[in-house]
């Protein structure tokens, strides 16, 4: 390796694909790695977080009046509860391949109205104990109407499919997804 040559140094010994040394492998290895569920407070409290099952979906309703009557439940808090916070917020200035702005939509903590993916959160159940959170979670009822959703990216991605809220193409984007910027046609791996 030339070291005189500083952009192929700069390449060999940080590019992607280059193994990165590991500090906390020891540690964890010899079983002396702490975790959060290593700390116990006094007066700790445990939170479930209630997740949708569906992969899309209108959330109708949410039913916590029997979980929130079960023995060592704190709180139950749904996005109606949370509203007042806003919306998770992005600090970081990212930008667009152009220099414009990135599209920033709106991150609620909790669904609100949609569930987008399975695992979205809907509701969080804080208890005085890990076991009493966990059966309160399972007490929650959701009320998810089921939408179509697409998993395929290539059928996601052609004219006519559905949208999500905030998530649609930047302005002056072409109408046909395989247009690039520069008027060429993207091409797929296969061809």
């Amino acid at each position: 390796m030339n070291l005189h040559n500083n952009d192929q140094w700069s390449v060999t010994k940080f590019g992607i694909g280059q193994p990165v040394l590991r500090s906390e492998d020891p540690v964890l290895l010899r079983g002396e790695g702490r975790f959060t569920d290593d700390v116990s407070l006094p007066r700790q409290a445990y939170a479930v977080i209630v997740r949708s099952r569906h992969a899309h979906g209108i959330l109708r309703g949410i039913a916590t009046d029997a979980a929130r009557q079960m023995k060592g439940v704190l709180g139950i808090y749904t996005a109606a509860d949370l509203a007042g916070y806003g919306t998770l917020k992005c600090i970081v200035p990212f930008k667009n391949r152009d220099g414009s702005e990135m599209k920033k939509p709106p991150r609620h903590a909790l669904a609100t109205d949609k569930v987008r993916y399975v695992g979205d959160p809907v509701v969080i159940v804080v208890a005085e104990t890990l076991l009493q959170a966990k059966d309160a979670a399972e007490a929650v009822e959701l009320d998810i109407e089921p939408l179509n959703a697409i998993t395929d990216p290539e059928e996601a991605a052609q004219p006519g499919a559905p949208e999500q809220p905030g998530m649609a193409a930047q302005p002056g984007a072409p109408a046909d997804p395989q247009q690039r910027p520069d008027g060429q046609r993207r091409r797929r791996n296969a061809e």
